[in-house]
């Protein structure tokens, strides 16, 4: 049951993996890695309700087996487990679960942050630091809560490369996304810099170049750029270069997990395009995102608004069955009210 999820947990192959995934809980109940694997194919096929609960069985599991040999250590609030459930969160618009999930691992930065050591210092998953950069980074970048309580949280980075990219990234894409021109100028210029640094230590690390890592630092590059031309009133470059990270985003090998794009590129695309009333195309990015996650409700969202422009009520219909089993577009009108000008 392991392998065959592992061999299919992508967006086009998962729903092979689903009679897998359901016995799979039932075969290894007080493993907390099983518990966590059938996540792997409710998130490539969009059931979230279903990925909040494998991952919170798999912390319950976890503390449960943790505690008789930790007597006096504390259970764990930062990692791969975290990462899914909040992501979860988000996507069902339980957006005070997701940040008590942050709380929690910004304590852990804190008090007694953990370390990794060679490519595992690469990855968010494996440090204090890196997960609460990424959960940080992905709740600014899902929410649209740029003056909350999690906007105001400090990213104390100690040395590691991924938390500091994170935390520029959410920077720089709030002032190129909302900002003025010059701020956002100089925000992207800051994350340029860390930008060159991170890829040198994946480089050093002996990462291959197709590996994911090196594409989505490309990909959020050209999204940032995009942005801002289009804040200086380029909008054919602008839309130029969305489109190119767009392509790029669609020819990334299909991996599981939350989206290593931390705004997904051709939902970005949508937006914008949108915003422009190019609403055919908008409809047309906005499925690519579908494809590459399935499920995912921002891009749900803007594909359901141009279904409307367009007069589509079947597409209609199916956008609002599928937002209709979560709170994701109440809980973002609360938020992007929230938005800075």
């Amino acid at each position: 049951a392991h392998y065959l999820i592992h061999s299919v947990d992508d967006s086009v192959h998962a729903p092979l993996g689903l009679r897998a995934a359901l016995a799979y809980s039932q075969i290894a109940p007080d493993s907390p890695h099983a518990q966590h694997m059938t996540s792997h194919i409710f998130l490539a096929l969009g059931m979230w309700k279903e990925l909040v609960a494998a991952n919170e069985t798999a912390l319950s599991v976890g503390k449960e087996k943790f505690k008789p040999h930790n007597k006096n250590a504390a259970f764990p609030t930062c990692g791969h487990l975290y990462t899914w459930l909040d992501y979860g969160y988000l996507q069902q618009g339980r957006f005070a679960d997701a940040r008590r999930v942050i709380d929690s691992c910004g304590e852990e930065m804190h008090s007694h942050s953990r370390m990794a050591s060679g490519a595992d210092l690469l990855d968010s998953d494996e440090t204090s630091a890196g997960g609460f950069s990424a959960m940080r980074t992905r709740y600014l970048v899902d929410t649209g809560d740029w003056s909350g309580a999690v906007a105001g949280m400090t990213v104390d980075t100690k040395g590691v490369i991924s938390a500091e990219y994170n935390r520029d990234f959410a920077d720089a894409y709030r002032a190129a996304r909302f900002g003025a021109s010059d701020a956002a100028g100089n925000a992207v210029s800051r994350l340029k810099a860390t930008s060159a640094r991170f890829l040198a230590e994946i480089d050093a690390a002996g990462i291959p170049a197709g590996d994911p890592s090196h594409l989505s630092l490309a990909i959020e590059q050209d999204e940032l750029d995009g942005l801002v031309l289009l804040r200086q009133s380029d909008t054919a470059g602008a839309i130029a270069l969305l489109a190119k990270a767009a392509a790029a985003e669609r020819s990334m090998p299909m991996e599981f997990g939350p989206p290593s794009v931390e705004k997904p590129a051709n939902e970005l695309l949508g937006e914008v395009l949108l915003d422009l009333g190019r609403t055919q195309e908008a409809r047309a990015a906005f499925e690519s995102a579908q494809v590459i996650a399935p499920g995912r409700g921002q891009s749900l969202i803007g594909l359901g608004q141009c279904a409307r422009a367009l007069h589509d009520s079947e597409l209609s219909d199916s956008v609002e069955a599928r937002l209709s089993k979560v709170q994701l577009r109440a809980a973002l009108e609360t938020s992007i009210s929230l938005r800075p000008e």
